[in-house]
């Protein structure tokens, strides 16, 4: 790889700070969502999430899937980092791993919702949920993409023949 498309020693070091950071500031954001006492999660204006909320689990979920896919960008980030061989073009997939995590995992709280009556589901269990979400989502969305192949592969065509054409003998 050329020396161009690699990021210079300031940007990998201010893209270290922006994932400690982050790391931070997510794992403050569980432990807040976490917490039993105060009246709402999130308040702005007329907008309320109480805690206990299935809001409040939505909000509990995304934050843990965000902080499952922090996990596999800093592992990644250290790696190639620590190889010289982080490349610009990758900027955007650490930018956006975290928000693609909170999505995945929010989507697995949908599906236990739809097997689950969801009202004993305790934190341990969301966080869970959201984490492995977040932390396996590439290969979640692979797993996907091929049940829906399966389940919603279009039909082939049907090749109907042609009746023989008959031809009427005899008399009446």
């Amino acid at each position: 790889m050329d020396e161009d498309s690699l990021m210079s020693k300031l940007a990998v070091t201010l893209f270290g700070v922006y994932l400690i950071v982050l790391n931070l500031a997510l794992l403050v954001l569980l432990v807040f969502m976490w917490q039993e006492q105060g009246e709402a999660v999130l308040s702005l204006g007329k907008f309320i999430v109480p805690r206990g909320s299935e809001g409040h689990h939505f909000l509990m979920v995304a934050a843990a899937g965000a902080f499952g896919s922090y996990i596999h960008l800093a592992t990644s980030f250290a790696e190639y980092a620590g190889n010289r061989s982080l490349a610009k073009a990758w900027t955007w997939w650490y930018i956006l791993r975290p928000l693609i995590g909170a999505f995945v995992g929010v989507i697995l709280f949908i599906g236990l919702l739809m097997l689950t009556s969801g009202s004993d589901l305790k934190p341990y269990a969301l966080v869970f949920i959201g984490m492995t979400g977040g932390l396996l989502s590439k290969q979640l969305a692979a797993k996907f993409s091929e049940v829906f192949d399966v389940l919603f592969r279009p039909r082939p065509e049907l090749v109907r023949s042609q009746p023989e054409p008959r031809t009427i003998t005899g008399s009446r």
